[in-house]
């Protein structure tokens, strides 16, 4: 019994002289009794526990308080106590087993809407117990974002899970149609496609959504289980879905204060794809010595002088939302100075509350991929290459150079013809891809193409963009300029996602002030 526990270290405790081993047993001791005393019980080991979790919760929520006040003595005291009351509480799940256990919670009780998270939550708490903090479940299912809409004949709601919740199957992502679990592939791959701005390769986003849809829509008789289902109006759904997914991501992504970026006094560029500002970014540092090129970058150990330095910082430069006409997004950029590079592959900056490190890499490739895709979009002009492009064909995927892929080739306007046994001629090719390096870009587009039997032309356009992206894009381990430094940081600001590359690996990670004094042992956690 956990009450004779306590009573025994509470004897060891005063042998041992240590005095606030004591009095915190003591205090909950005398909680213990006065529960007894109210309700006229004997308490349980649980209900002991209870009141332990109780006790620790008030010294944590206090911590902020007495940090402020400047109290030292106090703060450690404090901590103390909290590290004797937890020895007395069961093992705390982590984040990530909260998570799951939240999401086993939402498809126990099929809640698909936000007026049942307080059902979810209340059976999360009673399950879960002093196990996990009443905090940190609040915490898991705020990264639960709502979507719903109302179309002709069907509707949809429920919740989508933010970038950070993500496995490595598809089958946390649960279609209910009519309250009953159900497969819609096209659905399931609209909801898919619509996190590939932040997830990497073969991770796969937490999804329970709810569709209602008219029964004289609907073919269930395509799995003999009835666990797989057709819908005859499938291509509008899942373009809903992808649509709503999207604008729920864009909108709900992680906020940052204000939208400025200190360093310097360069005047603010829109995403451009200028040979001088990526392609050819090192130019003139590979011309000059090395001890040149590092006088010239900027690192931590900068020396400047009071006047300098309080110029450095004053001379912000406010950069203005740039807001896709497909969505509004409320995200704005963190407000950053300049601190240097590291390791000649990561920018790093201050925030208001923390330390931020970019990815010159990843950076680079989200600014590209956004201008390209402006580029593809607003462009349909084709020209002829300037010298004959032929492409020899592995048997795969000359097998595969049908009319169907001719077709799929042309929707990206990339015209082929046959060039005798297993070579192919480009006959002609968009114009946003008619420099002379773009010539491996449409050799991986092309052989991309044709290597599978299936043709999905929204993944194509993805993959002939992404790739002009990422061969035009700065590399990792080069060095920079201060300079160079701050246009790709304002360029990056000026994306409609700078938090994720095009693969969905992060641009930006964030380093707290909480974190770093955790690490210093400041907070005594």
């Amino acid at each position: 019994m956990l009450k004779e526990k306590l009573l025994e270290d509470l004897k060891n405790s005063m042998k041992e002289k240590n005095v606030i081993r004591k009095n915190v047993i003591q205090m909950v001791r005398a909680a213990i009794l006065q529960v007894e005393k109210d309700k006229q019980i004997e308490v349980t080991d649980d209900q002991i526990i209870e009141i332990i979790a109780k006790e620790t919760k008030k010294r944590k929520d206090s911590i902020a308080d007495y940090e402020k006040s400047g109290r030292q003595d106090l703060l450690d005291q404090i901590n103390e106590e909290i590290t004797i009351l937890e020895e007395y509480l069961p093992e705390q799940l982590s984040v990530e087993e909260i998570e799951e256990r939240v999401k086993e919670i939402i498809t126990e009780l099929g809640a698909t809407s936000m007026k049942e998270m307080g059902l979810v939550m209340k059976t999360a708490k009673e399950k879960l117990g002093a196990s996990a903090d009443g905090k940190t479940i609040n915490e898991v299912a705020k990264k639960l974002l709502e979507v719903s809409f109302e179309g002709e004949g069907y509707s949809f709601s429920g919740y989508i899970g933010e970038p950070s919740i993500s496995y490595s199957t598809r089958y946390d992502i649960l279609n209910f149609l009519n309250r009953r679990s159900v497969y819609v592939p096209k659905v399931q791959k609209a909801f898919i496609d619509a996190y590939k701005d932040y997830l990497p390769p073969s991770r796969y986003p937490f999804v329970a959504v709810n569709f209602s849809v008219d029964y004289s829509l609907v073919d269930v008789n395509v799995h003999p289980t009835k666990r797989e289902v057709r819908l005859s109006i499938e291509e509008e759904v899942a373009s809903n879905v992808y649509k709503e997914v999207k604008r729920s991501l864009l909108l709900t992504r992680q906020s940052f204060v204000s939208s400025s970026i200190s360093g310097a006094t360069l005047t603010l560029e829109q995403p451009t794809l200028k040979e001088d500002d990526f392609a050819n970014i090192f130019e003139e540092n590979e011309k000059k010595q090395p001890q040149e090129a590092f006088k010239d970058a900027v690192t931590l150990f900068d020396e400047f002088d009071k006047e300098e330095n309080e110029n450095y910082i004053k001379d912000s430069l406010i950069v203005e939302d740039d807001v896709s006409p497909r969505f509004e997004s409320k995200t704005n950029f963190p407000s950053l100075t300049l601190i240097g590079q590291v390791f000649d592959t990561y920018l790093l900056a201050q925030g208001e509350d923390g330390l931020y490190f970019i990815d010159q890499h990843a950076a680079a490739e989200r600014i590209n991929f956004e201008k390209c895709e402006d580029d593809f979009n607003s462009s349909s002009s084709r020209v002829v290459p300037l010298i004959p492009l032929v492409i020899e064909l592995p048997y795969s995927s000359l097998t595969n150079y049908d009319k169907e892929h001719i077709l799929a080739l042309e929707s990206l306007n990339i015209y082929t013809s046959s060039f005798g046994g297993n070579a192919i001629k480009v006959d002609e090719i968009p114009s946003y891809l008619s420099e002379e390096d773009d010539e491996s870009v449409l050799r991986d587009i092309i052989l991309s193409t044709l290597k599978g039997n299936k043709v999905d032309i929204a993944s194509l356009k993805r993959l002939s963009i992404a790739s002009r992206a990422c061969k035009m894009s700065l590399k990792a381990n080069r060095l920079l300029t201060r300079e160079e430094q701050l246009r790709l940081l304002k360029n990056l600001a000026k994306c409609r996602n700078p938090l994720n590359c095009p693969h969905g690996r992060p641009t930006i990670v964030k380093v707290s002030k909480y974190d770093l004094e955790k690490m210093f042992k400041r907070t005594g956690f």
